[in-house]
């Protein structure tokens, strides 16, 4: 284990992180990397002796853009709302816990939503007619 530190030109020393693993390296840098806003990739700080430190970006799964659009795409109405996936989900369970009739609307509801949401954002690519005659 090892603890990392700052130590200024009169020798005092201040700790910077908590502990670091026996594998890892400490590597500086006079700048600091700008990051890009990319639709559909997440960054990640990354190092390599060719880049230094660097973002990398990556691109996002398909699962992981359905579970970002369940969470923010409102495409649910009801109530006179428009909900997101999640809340309608939120609300399902509420009006299973009561034994209310009006899970069973929802219920429709959410799977007609979802269902979109997959055929936007499908595990698979869905191959066109083009590549089919190349």
């Amino acid at each position: 284990m090892q603890y990392i530190f700052t130590v200024n030109p009169n020798g005092q020393a201040t700790q910077i992180g908590g502990y670091m693993p026996d594998d890892n390296t400490i590597v500086t840098s006079q700048t600091f990397p700008v990051r890009e806003e990319r639709k559909g990739y997440r960054a990640e700080l990354r190092y390599d002796a060719e880049n230094g430190v660097h973002w990398e970006y990556i691109p996002y799964t398909p699962a992981e853009m359905r579970e970002t659009a369940y969470s923010n795409y409102r495409c649910i109405e009801y109530g006179g709302e428009l909900l997101t996936v999640d809340e309608a989900n939120r609300l399902w369970e509420a009006y299973c816990a009561e034994g209310s009739d009006k899970a069973t609307a929802l219920t429709a509801l959410i799977a007609e939503a979802k269902s979109t949401i997959r055929k936007i954002h499908p595990d698979e690519p869905i191959e066109s007619e083009d590549e089919d005659d190349a």
